[in-house]
């Protein structure tokens, strides 16, 4: 591979062109977060855009990273997970540079790398890589299904905090080896060097902004195209695993080894240890565990197919409400392979009804992925015309005691609010559980993020038309939601505070307006992405989200309007 025709296609109109579109559909479809005003503005300005990063790649070796910011979904109560939002033309030219490296890289890998492979067809057109419910997912259930029918032995296992891990030297000498170029070499000190974004903080405790950090360590958890240099990164890994005489596959860091017997799999384990320590990494011993048998393999098996995109690291609600759509995802080999089991998937551990309490997290997750079933069968129909008004209390539960679901329960809470199907008299309590949420306190900043996001978010109505949940809120609600926006501004949460901006506009406040309420609520120190909102609003040049970017609902056309 010749370094300079590397560089040299990242830097294309076309490809530049192709990352705007790469960018655009990750954060509005697939992204834990996204700022509504700031993807508007970009779809606005499109040719602007692509313009000014083609002028930066004039002088490649004067670019830097722009000031990224955090954001902490809940891990449980006490803890958090960090993600970086990376600024749109930084997004852009990681983009730029997985096509180019994927084209090159993706064929190598493993077969048995089941996630964020490289799209292909028409999804091509849209995302780096392959959709997760039609493809990726599915592709790695069907070939545990066929390994279990081959093996007396599943090892399940997972690499301990893998992202946050991977050590960035490793990344480049692997990038340079498997692309037969020097890692000194311009495009490598390149991609290094956006590797390594400057990330802000808010500060929760003071209510300040953190002085920028440079990240040393890790992938940029909550961006598409990490997922693509995770495989990567394991590619060694990959390698000396498939060199055993056992069935290994690899979902990003969900690893399953099936074996003829425990030996095998011991054997296999070893192995498997020693080549990620030697890359810096090391399996989770909680989650590594062996099943014996044809049925407790199936039943893992089994748990992995109603696992959907619940459990996935990325995957938007609206995409994740997609996969649950009877059997329009899995195929008949899946559909059979649940019916095997002796209880349905919501039965395993504990029978939800309304006088049983949740226990902990897993329960609470285990309560969500219930939610799309009935009558043991998986039909996102069926299960909406099933809902109750205490299926909506154990969802606003969950956000208050188990917050490590918010971004489960509250696609579940809106689903039941607005979906035809729901019994009008359960889809008006939770209009009103929903509405007491945003108006009140004890949930927490991402829960309520999550809740707006999903009642803001510009969605496709038949014809050409916009469409947002919230438009359908009664206007005494819609007026108490308002009021408490501007009390969201005061909570330093850069997501609360970005989408409350974008909500307060949707509901009709006036620009300049806000402004003056923002400033009051904010105080002189505020982020840059919150600072560049501001600025757009003062303009008044505030943009939505075309039509044309936007994904058809799921499921056609359940939604009331």
């Amino acid at each position: 591979m010749d370094d300079e025709r590397l560089f040299s296609e990242i830097q294309q109109a076309a490809t530049l062109r192709l990352a705007f579109e790469y960018s655009v559909f990750e954060r509005i479809n697939r992204s834990h977060f996204f700022d509504h005003l700031e993807i508007g503005t970009m779809c606005a300005n499109r040719e602007k855009i692509l313009s000014e990063i083609a002028e930066e790649f004039f002088d490649p070796e004067a670019m830097q990273p722009r000031r990224a910011y955090a954001y902490f979904p809940p891990k449980d109560r006490f803890c958090v997970r960090r993600m970086i939002n990376l600024p749109f033309k930084d997004l852009v030219i990681r983009n730029a540079i997985c096509i180019v490296l994927a084209r090159y890289l993706d064929p190598m890998l493993s077969d048995w790398c089941f996630a964020n492979r490289r799209a292909e067809g028409e999804h091509a057109k849209r995302s780096l890589t392959a959709d997760y419910a039609k493809k990726s997912w599915p592709d790695f259930c069907s070939w545990q299904l066929r390994s279990v029918q081959e093996s007396n032995v599943l090892l399940k296992t997972d690499i301990s905090a893998f992202y946050d891990s991977v050590s960035h030297r490793y990344l480049l000498e692997t990038l340079a080896s498997e692309l037969g170029i020097e890692v000194d070499c311009p495009v490598m000190r390149f991609i290094g060097r956006f590797c390594q974004p400057p990330v802000e903080t808010y500060l929760a405790m003071t209510r300040e902004v953190g002085a920028p950090v440079r990240i040393q360590q890790g992938l940029l958890t909550g961006n598409e195209t990490e997922g693509f240099l995770a495989n990567v990164f394991l590619k060694p890994v990959d390698d000396e695993m498939l060199t055993l005489d056992v069935l290994y596959g690899r979902y990003n860091d969900d690893i399953r080894i099936f074996a003829k017997d425990q030996r095998e799999a011991r054997h296999a384990i070893v192995v498997l240890q020693q080549a990620l320590l030697s890359r810096g990494l090391n399996l989770n011993a909680s989650k590594t565990k062996i099943y014996k048998g044809a049925e407790e393999m199936k039943t893992q098996v089994a748990e992995a197919l109603t696992d959907c995109a619940y459990d996935g690291e990325y995957g938007g609600d609206d995409f994740a409400a997609g996969v649950v759509a009877g059997d329009r995802v899995w195929d008949g080999e899946a559909q059979q392979m649940l019916k095997s089991i002796d209880r349905p998937f919501e039965e395993f551990d504990l029978k939800f009804t309304s006088e049983v309490a949740l226990r902990n997290h897993d329960d609470a997750a285990n309560f969500c992925k219930s939610l799309a079933f009935a009558g043991g069968v998986r039909d996102g129909w069926l299960a909406c015309s099933a809902r109750e008004c205490w299926h909506v209390d154990r969802l606003v539960e969950i956000l208050k005691r188990f917050p490590r679901r918010s971004r489960f329960a509250t696609w579940k809470l809106v689903e039941t609010a607005v979906f035809n199907g729901v019994n009008d008299d359960v889809r008006r309590y939770a209009v009103s559980r929903i509405t007491a949420i945003l108006v009140g306190a004890g949930t927490s900043a991402y829960g309520k993020y999550r809740l707006w996001h999903h009642l803001v978010k510009p969605r496709r109505s038949q014809g050409e038309g916009v469409h947002r949940y919230v438009d359908d809120w009664p206007e005494d609600d819609k007026r108490a939601m308002l009021a408490a926006l501007a009390g969201c501004l005061e909570v330093p949460a850069v997501e609360l505070v970005l989408v409350s901006l974008y909500a307060m506009w949707v509901l009709g406040e006036d620009s300049k307006n806000l402004v003056r309420i923002a400033q009051n609520r904010l105080g002189p120190n505020v982020p840059v992405a919150v600072s560049e909102a501001l600025a757009l609003l003062r303009d008044g040049n505030v943009h939505d989200i075309p039509v044309s970017w936007i994904l058809e609902p799921p499921w056609g056309e359940p939604v009331l309007y």
